[in-house]
């Protein structure tokens, strides 16, 4: 009997490896032969080294050329003429919108999983053009998702709820599912370190993540003197439209605001070494981030914003604070700073959230049961 094949389209490669690889090597156990289409830049390896089967794609996250995303849906369409796959998974916004009108104009209909990974800019953004496209996009998914029957993921109760009153998708078709998991064995608890406190923001530099705000609170702890360090991991992303310039946050770090890391991997090093979790978003699917400081027994400091208060509930694990707060966000550090004693309560609640609700494990194991 043949392998069922299954296709993962991601836009990034080292996305899919830091999001998806785990569950893509288990569905590969599990009988399926795996196929990867996505751009490839660094992780091409990667991808191959654990046995699955890459389909190099050129394509354009932030592209509007209309002629230009025409021939990526030609090319998308070829690429499933050819595999022929009987199970389709789209991460992200742009594969979902995509690969479900190619799947429109195919003669054999695979199963199709479209898993949205939050609602982002194309969502959050107050810009009329902005908010024009967003009413595009909603239309078209209404559209395709009916015609093409999709199961659809969410990653939260918010989003889940979006799509139910914007009648996206029968009722039937929606299925939660957290995030992407987290290896509880790869993010040990630890207790928090000695020496001068530190709060980590692991993210994206983009000002949906709540940079700003975040520069704005240091700014204001700095003034009163109050003792915690504030380190930023992560690298501007020039195709997202709310990228920050790495200029200003060089200048943000010469004026001794922030420590700058950039990208960096090992996460979980980082996260033994530091006392509290932060992330300002402006909304997310459910943040890897927090979950991996979670997991290591991190106090978190979230926004009160779907995805974010899947991870953070206030008072229990951490403060949640209104967006684009800067006061509020200010007074959290404050707090959290000074406390050592909530600080490590709030850890031990933070792992024992993940240990209940967020292991690697239990998310492979519902996906894995909808591809069935």
């Amino acid at each position: 009997m043949d392998k069922k094949k299954l296709l993962y389209f991601v836009t990034e490669d080292h996305y899919f490896c830091s999001h998806r690889l785990e569950l893509a090597k288990a569905a590969r156990q599990n009988g399926y032969d795996v196929y990867v289409m996505t751009n490839v830049n660094n992780h091409g390896s990667v991808i191959t080294d654990a046995g699955l089967k890459l389909m190099p794609l050129n394509l354009e996250r932030k592209g509007t050329n209309p002629l230009t995303e025409l021939n990526h849906i030609r090319s998308i369409k070829k690429i499933y003429n050819e595999i022929q796959p009987d199970i389709i998974h789209h991460v992200a916004l742009k594969p979902i919108l995509y690969g479900t009108i190619a799947c429109l104009f195919l003669k054999k209909k695979p199963k199709i999983i479209n898993a949205f990974t939050g609602l982002g800019y194309l969502f959050t953004s107050t810009k009329v053009t902005i908010k024009t496209a967003s009413f595009v996009a909603l239309t078209l998914f209404r559209f395709i998702f009916k015609r093409t029957k999709s199961d659809i993921i969410l990653q939260n109760v918010d989003d889940l709820n979006f799509f139910k009153t914007q009648k996206l998708a029968k009722t039937e078709k929606l299925h939660l599912i957290r995030g992407s998991g987290v290896h509880l064995s790869d993010f040990p608890f630890s207790p928090e370190p000695e020496g001068e406190i530190t709060a980590l923001f692991v993210a994206r530099m983009l000002k949906d993540k709540g940079v700003v705000e975040l520069i704005e609170a240091a700014q204001m702890l700095k003034k009163e003197n109050v003792p915690l360090k504030i380190i930023f991991i992560g690298a501007p992303d020039p195709h997202n439209p709310s990228s920050l310039k790495e200029e200003d946050i060089k200048a943000w770090e010469n004026k001794g605001l922030i420590t700058w890391l950039g990208h960096q991997t090992k996460i979980a090093d980082f996260w033994a070494r530091t006392h509290i979790a932060v992330l300002p978003s402006y909304r997310e699917g459910l943040p890897k981030s927090l979950l991996e400081a979670a997991s290591c027994g991190r106090p978190i400091i979230a926004t009160d914003v779907p995805g974010c208060r899947e991870i953070c509930i206030d008072g229990l694990n951490g403060f949640l604070v209104p967006a684009k707060d800067a006061f509020a966000l200010k007074e959290a550090l404050k707090k959290l700073a000074f406390d050592a004693a909530l600080r490590q309560k709030m850890g031990k609640e933070s792992r024992k959230l993940v240990e209940d609700h967020f292991s690697i494990e239990a998310v492979i194991a519902q996906t894995l049961e909808l591809y069935k």
